[in-house]
């Protein structure tokens, strides 16, 4: 197949989760066989999550065609994908999406995750309104189908916004490193390039406030207030540290068992091997690959409460509100002091993600499914 697929989404400096499975989900379909041609409104652009050299055309989805003085020339979709006899578009946000049947195939529905926690009564008529006036091309346009990463959206997608059954597909998230579960020897191989042989807790995600990266260094001083250990603080960020961070992170009174990764696929394949533990707070997991990531490698986990992974997961994962310094802090000194527990969880949570292996394929099959099909 051939995939034309909107790459606004990767058209600035910051990636966060959603770019980066995005990437992955990409790059697996290309290494399957299949092309992926990127259609931008920005000529110069930063896939950070993409493999460098991938394929751009500038192409806007409601434009007609201007050359500009470099040269770019910026067509509408549809023709783009005339023109480049092109199979399947692949969008990302179910925003701004013209409605005629033909222009669009799939779409996974960024932020519907968020669906499942607007409060204690559910969706009020506000939020109700809100979402679908976001979504508005997009639920009326009965040609494209809908891909999400929980029973439960797809549940409120059907029954309050009136989605068709057909046109909604419940996929598992996926990132894959190409790593199995590691062994002793690469443990230890970790630990000595990244922390001189002592054990660490990593934390991933983005430096913002809703990351709680700052509840995080506040956790692991109680941890090492309250627990007499070596362990250190690893902080994966998926960008460059700006400097707010930098001038927070040099005033914490345990800086010196704390190191600041380089932000980068080939560091995550490393250091996550030696990990004692991984650490992802987002406010909202929306996505859930995170900790189908440490599942599958047998790393434990302390996450986001509110994350659909939970739907899968159950209490293979320590599952914390990301706004509590002691929560997150109780987690780890558990994980720490309890080898029962943490043997247990580390082996069921292996076992629950090689129930859903093979996501890559299921991406495959969905997107090549005949238009009528949907």
């Amino acid at each position: 197949m051939y995939f034309a697929v909107d790459a606004t989404l990767w058209e600035d400096y910051s990636p966060d989760g959603y770019d980066l499975m995005a990437g992955a989900i990409l790059s697996g379909l290309e290494s399957l066989g299949h092309r992926c041609t990127y259609l931008g409104k920005a000529r110069i652009v930063a896939p950070a999550s993409l493999p460098w050299g991938a394929h751009w055309i500038r192409a806007e989805a409601k434009s007609g065609e201007w050359i500009f003085p470099d040269g770019w020339r910026t067509r509408s979709v549809p023709r783009t994908m005339a023109e480049g006899h092109m199979d399947r578009w692949i969008s990302w946000t179910g925003t701004d999406l013209p409605a005629r049947k033909h222009e669009f195939q799939w779409v996974f529905l960024k932020d519907a995750g968020k669906l499942l926690w607007p409060g204690h009564e559910g969706l009020s008529r506000a939020q109700l309104k809100t979402f679908k006036s976001r979504w508005e091309t997009l639920l009326e346009n009965r040609g494209a189908g809908i891909i999400v990463f929980s029973e439960s959206v797809k549940a409120i997608l059907k029954n309050s916004f009136g989605v068709a059954e057909e046109r909604l597909r419940v996929l598992p998230a996926f990132y894959d490193l190409g790593l199995a579960p590691p062994a002793w020897e690469d443990r230890e191989n970790a630990k000595w390039g990244y922390n001189d042989g002592k054990e660490y807790f990593l934390w991933m995600g983005t430096l913002d406030p809703e990351a709680h990266w700052m509840e995080i260094l506040k956790a692991f001083s109680l941890f090492k207030t309250r627990q007499k250990s070596q362990m250190r603080l690893l902080l994966a960020p998926w960008k460059i540290t700006d400097a707010d961070f930098q001038e927070r992170l040099s005033t914490y009174k345990f800086r010196a068992d704390v190191k600041v990764l380089e932000p980068g696929h080939d560091v995550w394949k490393r250091v996550i091997r030696g990990a004692y533990a991984l650490l992802y707070t987002p406010r909202v997991d929306a996505l859930g690959w995170v900790p189908g990531l440490a599942l599958s490698l047998g790393i434990p986990l302390i996450g986001a409460e509110m994350s659909v992974a939970r739907e899968w997961t159950g209490d293979t994962v320590a599952w914390v509100d990301p706004g509590s310094p002691e929560a997150i802090a109780g987690a780890m000194i558990r994980l720490y002091k309890d080898e029962d527990y943490r043997a247990r969880i580390q082996a069921e949570g292996i076992t629950l993600a090689g129930d859903r292996a093979g996501a890559l394929h299921q991406y495959e099959q969905v997107f090549s499914l005949p238009l009528a099909d949907i």
